[in-house]
């Protein structure tokens, strides 16, 4: 990646499950590959709060859809480790923030408030009702959906390539 600065987004938990199982479990498809891939060659920060990465673990290791895909715990725990704490930057919340009809989602849009970030990507729609989104938007963050992000990815990339190639 060149000296840009790099996107920043938050990522929803049903994201990330969806980014290990196409990974690990099922066979690799759009455009969950994609975000992974993405993150593995840092084209864009992850940002997260510990609310967040938390329940990441526990759906990757002793919920109820980690029994049903047969996630191995410690191939779950590891894939958290690497994807947040190694590729990722945490910061703190404090809880106060509560506009979303699901009280769990509240931390997600925290942490992309308090990270400033660019996204905040989730395939669940309580995440994309208008109080959320009107709310992210006055600061400067896009609500997305995985797919979305997808493309963002892809016309940085094209941006990206188009850059280099004026450079030379």
């Amino acid at each position: 990646m060149n000296d840009l600065v790099k996107i920043r987004a938050v990522l929803d938990t049903n994201v990330w499950i969806n980014v290990f199982l196409h990974k690990f479990i099922r066979p690799p498809k759009q455009p969950y590959r994609d975000i992974g891939d993405a993150l593995a060659n840092g084209e864009f920060v992850a940002v997260y709060c510990e609310e967040c990465f938390d329940e990441l673990v526990y759906m990757l290791t002793e919920s109820n859809l980690a029994r049903a895909y047969g996630i191995d715990p410690i191939k779950g725990g590891e894939f958290v480790g690497i994807a947040l704490t190694k590729s990722g930057e945490q910061v703190e919340i404090t809880g106060d923030v509560a506009f979303s009809s699901d009280p769990d989602d509240d931390a997600f849009a925290e942490a992309a408030l308090v990270g400033q970030v660019d996204f905040l990507v989730t395939d669940d729609t309580d995440l994309h009702e208008e109080a959320v989104i009107a709310r992210l938007r006055n600061a400067g963050v896009r609500v997305v959906w995985s797919k979305q992000f997808r493309t963002a990815l892809q016309q940085r990339r094209d941006e990206l390539e188009k850059e280099e190639l004026s450079e030379s």
